[in-house]
Parts: structure tokens; sequence; C-alpha cells
């Protein structure tokens, strides 16, 4: 996590004081829209001396020696803020550090005697516009868990597969697999977790600095199919700044009593003139996680925990760049092994004789991250990404190997943010991604090549109090496979526009609507075998067409002020929907699924609603209350789309003071009544989770100690989403214990 992001503003002033050679430092925290943050808490490291913000949040430090001062500043819910500050007694000084994020641009600005070294450049789609939702600082630092799924379930219009420990793929708004894109840095993850529930995405959720939740025309800037939206998990795996106090490192270590989980990350960023570097390395080993009683005894279990649910993984990376003055090029090596296990429910000797499922993951990694400043005329910036990766995983049956999925991928993009034309900003690009999928030892699929090509572009334009934004893309997509089947060329063209209005300060009303189209993938065009994941013997059909998507987004915010809120509604409507149908026949034990289209809809919503209470010596409380639903039908059959989520809503409270912070959801997850053909209903219950963090500041060190319990009920949690619902629910009651250190 760079320490460069705590605050939009931080201005200081230096005033000098009746004894020469000392001063006092006065300032006050902004937020991004330049309201004061009360209850911060300032360091000034040297000295041990710390302040907290007042209600306009103001701090002072008095009779300080002249001279260079560290100050660091914490805050629940921000990236921690350290900087230098010399200042002397004999003349006044203003000082102010910007730290707003532009494209290929400086991280800071800088006035008065204070030099600022270092420069950003993002592959982040906040480049382009603004992210649906973003997590990161201490709000990411709670939610992380072994996958990405399950980090991210909770998030409103948010679910996630649950296919056990180890494999958990994001769900948005009822879509998943290739409907979602899952990006790091701006670039494909090019495994095979798109294929299948069981199959995990590689990516360490504890590697993330920020996670971003894209939803309209952004998601053109990588894939006309991402109907639900585009997930990217930025890391600095590809250093994109010099650190300007010499090197800085972290470690975090945590455990979890529910997984009996043991997990360390450590990173190390560093560098000198134009060259930086970072490397990082993570382990994580769980085993059989809890679940609670009844469920084991309604499974026959000896004790409490599911059999073959245990995980073991292990993640590295090298990164090195060279940063100029207007630009930056980087590449990373990424290496990812990772062992977990398929639940299975209750063990028989016969399985035992057979051999328990579990899936190896292998995948090496190259990416190449670069930007430049001002390229060509008539542009702004160019930000540019090609990753190649050698990916493969082997689905086990005790320690035979049953089959082999290869996947060989490249990708190449570029993106060219160009110069305010009439007042449009915006930018044009184009991708190219090439993939190579094959499975061994059993013939589920043939061996096939992919072969994409994208050219894209995004506008905004602005009319006093209305902003306008659009986009359009257009791709080209070719399957040759090694069999009889037929190879495919397809054409997809996607087009979005939307609207904002801030009809008033701080409330915002905006609309959208796109049409979307989403290629078949080589899996729902030719598999066909049976697939032991989803219970099932699953057959393509090579003459698939086209999904086309139409959609309408509306959303109300409050956007400032102690009361915050949003409301999102969205309906869409899908021509030419592939899905699994049961065709009521078998095959090899499994019954018969052929993948087919037909006519979806979708429609729901999700909403929140936050107020901070005043500040007061006493600290901060903060109270709201959020909502969740979607509904789906295959309108052509009269019939529901299954393992869609159901309603859920609750209420969050907060309390911080200087560096406590503490979370307490309540949340009520619904029966699903709305369920699809041979799809059985899933029971609702009731969550309640709680986070603390305390942050500790010294000269060497900034930590940050965090206990987060999960399930304090002890509930039965199935998600309605998973293919494992009746044999592997969510684990019981749990505790997560952990302690992150960042040394400057």
């Amino acid at each position: 996590m760079s320490n460069r992001f705590l605050l939009t503003t931080l201005v200081l002033f230096a005033a000098s004081a009746t004894i020469p050679a000392r001063a006092a430092i006065e300032g006050v925290v902004l937020s991004p829209d330049d309201a004061p943050i009360p209850g911060a808490t300032v360091y000034a490291s040297e000295t041990g001396r710390i302040a907290v913000t007042d209600p306009a949040g103001r701090f002072r430090f008095a009779q300080l020696d002249a001279g260079t001062h560290r100050i660091k500043v914490l805050k629940s819910g921000y990236s921690r803020f350290s900087h230098e500050v010399r200042f002397t007694a004999d003349r006044p000084t203003r000082i102010r550090l910007a730290t707003r994020e532009k494209a290929a641009g400086d991280a800071v600005t800088a006035f008065g005697t204070i030099a600022v070294t270092g420069k950003l450049f993002r592959m982040g789609a906040a480049n382009f516009g603004k992210a649906s939702l973003q997590l990161t600082g201490t709000n990411l630092l709670k939610l992380q868990a072994p996958t990405l799924g399950a980090t991210l379930a909770s998030l409103p219009g948010i679910a996630a597969t649950h296919f056990g420990a180890g494999a958990s793929r994001p769900v948005i708004r009822g879509l998943g697999g290739a409907r979602v894109r899952v990006l790091e840095n701006g670039l494909d993850t090019l495994d095979a977790s798109d294929l299948s529930p069981d199959h995990a995405t590689t990516i360490e959720p504890l590697i993330a600095e920020q996670i971003e939740v894209l939803e309209g025309p952004q998601t053109l800037l990588y894939g006309s199919g991402a109907f639900g939206g585009v997930i990217n998990v930025i890391d600095n795996r590809v250093p994109r700044y010099v650190p300007d106090h010499g090197p800085k490192a972290s470690l975090e270590l945590r455990g979890d009593t529910a997984h009996a989980e043991r997990a360390a990350v450590a990173t190390v960023d560093g560098g000198a003139g134009h060259f930086a570097y970072h490397a990082d390395v993570t382990r994580r080993k769980a085993g059989d996680y809890e679940i609670p009683h009844e469920v084991a005894m309604d499974l026959g279990l000896e004790n409490d925990t599911l059999p073959n649910s245990g995980l073991d993984s292990k993640t590295g990376s090298v990164g090195v760049s060279y940063v100029g003055e207007r630009g930056y090029l980087g590449l990373a090596v990424e290496r990812y092994l990772n062992h977990y296990e398929i639940p299975v429910g209750a063990v028989n000797p016969a399985m035992l004789a057979e051999g328990l499922p579990a899936i190896d993951q292998q995948q090496t990694r190259y990416m190449l991250l670069g930007a430049l400043d001002e390229p060509l005329t008539g542009f702004e910036s160019l930000t540019f990404g090609a990753t190649y990766s050698d990916y493969r995983h082997f689905e086990l049956e005790g320690s035979k190997i049953a089959s082999r999925f290869i996947v060989n991928g490249k990708q190449v993009r570029v993106a060219l943010r160009h110069e305010p034309l009439a007042d449009f900003e915006g930018a044009v690009g184009a991708e190219y991604t090439a993939r190579e999928f094959y499975v061994t030892g059993e013939a589920l699929v043939p061996r096939n090549l992919t072969h994409n090509l994208g050219l894209f572009a995004v506008e905004r334009y602005d009319w006093k109090t209305v902003s306008f934004r659009g986009g359009a893309r257009i791709e080209h997509q070719t399957v040759d496979v090694e069999s009889a089947q037929p190879d495919q060329s397809s054409n997809a063209v996607t087009a979005s526009f939307g609207a904002s209005w801030d009809f008033t300060p701080g409330y915002e009303l905006a609309a959208t609507v796109a049409r979307s189209q989403r290629i078949p993938s080589a899996e729902e065009l030719y598999y066909n075998g049976p697939h032991d994941a989803t219970a099932a013997y699953e057959v393509g059909d090579p003459g698939l067409g086209k999904e086309t998507s139409r959609s309408l987004d509306l959303s109300l915010e409050k956007k400032s002020g102690p009361l915050i809120a949003k409301l999102n509604l969205f309906a869409n409507d899908i021509r030419d929907f592939i899905f699994l149908r049961r065709t009521g026949a078998q095959r090899e034990g499994f019954p018969v699924y052929r993948y087919t289209a037909g006519h979806a809809r979708f429609f729901g919503g999700n909403g929140r609603i936050d107020y901070a209470f005043p500040a007061t010596q006493a600290g901060q409380f903060t109270a709201g209350a959020f909502a969740d639903y979607v509904r789906a039908r295959l309108v052509d059959r009269s019939q529901n789309v299954p393992r869609i989520p159901p309603l859920s809503y609750g209420l969050r409270f907060g309390y911080t003071r200087n560096v406590l912070d503490v979370d307490v959801e309540l949340r009520r997850v619904a029966r699903q009544r709305a369920t699809g053909p041979y799809e059985t209903q899933t029971p609702g219950y009731t969550n309640l989770d709680l986070n603390i963090g305390y942050d500790i500041s010294t000269a060497a060190a900034d930590y940050t100690l965090f206990l987060r319990a999960s399930n304090l009920l002890d509930q039965v949690e199935r998600s309605s989403t998973s293919f494992l619902k009746e044999i592997a629910p969510l684990p019981g009651r749990s505790f997560t214990v952990g302690v992150r250190a960042s040394f400057d």
C-alpha cells in the first residue's frame, strides 16, 4: 500500500515562535471535497509528539525545533500519509501538499520550501472515469480473504460463487463467469477461473493496494462481454514511482480460527535515481474449515469441520522500473502456486479408495507496464500494458492426475488520452489477446486458439452541472479448433451512453443506457464431457451466436455532508443468453446439460445510507443501512435463472477515536425462493460481523493490529450462488487476528 494517498489536501503552516530556534507547526486536514477531517491522528515522528485534529480538521504542534520533521497522518478509511517538513524559525513558511491523482502526472504538487520527489503513473481505470466501488487502505484490510470473491462478497451488488475455501469468484448483479472480467493492473489474469466455479482466480488479495469495481461506459475499456462489470486489482508489482525517502517495507501476519489459517505477506519497495524496484512474497495455509454443529450432524460427520476443504498457496514477484520526468516503463515476473481441496461432504471408504478431489494451480506471468506524459501532439498521456502467462492446473483424485487444464495467453493494450477537444475529454485505445486452451487426460475440449482484437473510445463532456459520458468498442474474434468441429469468426459491437446531473450541491442523479455483445467462449462452443465440480455432463454447441444485452442503470446519490446515501436501480435484457439447460438424459452417471441460448431479463437494485454523528473528544460514531436485490428470469421459458443471490439488507455501526476503529455489521439474507429448474430453495440467515483496528506509530514503523469476528451468531449460512450449498456451507463462527507493519 502506497503511503502517498491519505489525503487529497494537507495544508501546513509554520510560524515563528518567541524563541528563535523553535517554532510551531499548525495545519488542517481536508477530504477530497475540501471538507475538514476531524479525528485524524497526526504524529511528529522524531519527537514522538501526537495531535488529533479538531472538528474543523485543525491540529497544532507547539515549540518544535526548527529543521526537518517527518509528519505522519493516520485516519481510518484512508491510506497513511507521511512526509518530511522543513522549516526555519526566523520566517514564516506556508506549505501545501496536494495528492490528487492525475493520469501520468505528478503524484503531489509542492509550494513553499518543501521538495517533493517521485511521479505516479496509474494503469487503473480511474484514469478514464469514476469507479463504481473502490476499496483501499483500512477498508480493504478489513475485507481481505483467501479469495477475491470472498473479499468482495459483502459489497453492494456483489456476491460470490463460494466453491469451498479455495475457489470463489465474484458475481455482480446476478452475472458471473465470463460476464465479469477480472484484471490485474488493467490486464487480464489469463487463467481458467471463468470456465468453472471450482477454478480459482490467480490473484492473491493480500497483495492488492486497491480494488476497483467498474460499471457503465468504463467497462468498454476491457471487453464487450463484461455485462456484469469489471474488477480491477491494482498492486505495485510494477513500480510506478521511486520512493522519496529510501526503501519501504511491510510485513503482515494473520491467523484464522475457523480455517486454522496462517498467512504472511512481505513487501519491499525502493529505488534510487530513476530506477525503482519491488518484491513481495506471500504464504497461506489452512486446514479443513469449521461449520456449525447442526450441519456436521446432518452430514454425518464425526466433528465440526468440513472434510477436504483445506488450501495451501504461495505467491511471489519481483519488479523493476525506469521512472523519468514524463513517464515510466517497468517489468514484473510473478509466480503463483495454489493447492486447494474440493469439499465432498461426508467421506466414505469408496471416496478414499478413489481419491479425494483437489486442484493444483501453477502460473508464471510476465507483466510490462508503462505510461508517458504528452507522447504526441494533441494527447495528454499514453498508458501501455502487456502480459504473457503460462497457466496450468491439475485436477486430482488423491495423488492421481485426472486431467490437466493448460492456458497459454498473451495480451497487449494501449490507451491514449487526448487533450480536450471542444470541451470533450476522453481516450482511444486498442487491445489484442491471444489464448491457447486445451485439456489433457480427459478429452473435454479440443485444443483451440482464440484471437481477439478490440478497438475502443470513451469520451466525457461537461456542461454546467451535467456530465455526459459515452463509449464504443468493436471486437473481432476468431477461434481455431483442432478437431472436426467448425472454426468460429465473429464481430461484436458495444456502445454505452450516460449522464449525471448535480441538480443541487452535493446531490447527483445519473442514468446510463448500453447495448453490449458477448461472443461465446471456446468452452461454450466445444465442451463435451463430465464435469465433476458441477455434477453434470456438459455439452457445448458450435452453433451458438452472440449474446446481446440492452441495459438501463439509474442512480441517485447524496455525496457530501454528515448524511451520505446512494440508490442504484438496473434492468438488463439479454437476448441469446447462454446457460446450461438440463436435457433429462443421463451420460456416464451424470445428468446431461447442454449450452443453450435463451432470453434472460435481470433487474434489481441496491442502496445504502450512512450518517456520521458530530465528532467529539470521545470519538466519532457512524450508523448506516443497506439493501441489495436482484431478480432474473428466462422469459422465453417462464423459468428463473438458477443460482441468483437473494434479497439482503442490514445495519452497520462504526466508532472511531484517534487510532481505534470499530465496525459492526448485522446482515439479513433472505430465503431464495426464486429457483431455477432442478434447483432447491436456499434458507435465509442472519450474519453478525465485528471488525476492530488499532494503529500504532513509532519513529521506526507504523503498525495496524486488527481483529475480525465473522458469523458471530454461528448461523448456518448457505450461498444460493454455490453449486456446493448443500454440502459446503460458509464457515461457522470465526476470528481472524493479525498485525500489519509498515517500515519507512
